[in-house]
């Protein structure tokens, strides 16, 4: 039996009126711009104004320009495929 390692990147979101969830599937290039993480000078964590840019841009594509106020965002996940 062959092993498939693929991945399928992820964003999830929660619908603000219904409290449905919501999925936006990314590309792998997507999803590495997204986890590109800064740190800062002590050691925190940050996202850069890029990457804010980059998921709006995805989001938008995908739920149109008013998903901000219809979607909480949740998070970015992965499963194996």
């Amino acid at each position: 039996m062959e092993k498939n390692n693929d991945k399928t990147y992820k964003v999830n979101l929660t619908h603000i009126a219904t409290s449905y969830p919501q999925s936006v599937d990314l590309t792998d290039s997507q999803h590495k711009s997204l986890t590109f993480n800064h740190l800062a000078n002590n050691g925190v964590l940050l996202s850069s104004p890029l990457q804010d840019e980059v998921l709006d841009m995805i989001l938008t594509n995908a739920l149109g320009e008013d998903w901000a106020e219809q979607y909480f965002f949740d998070s970015i996940s992965h499963i194996k495929i």
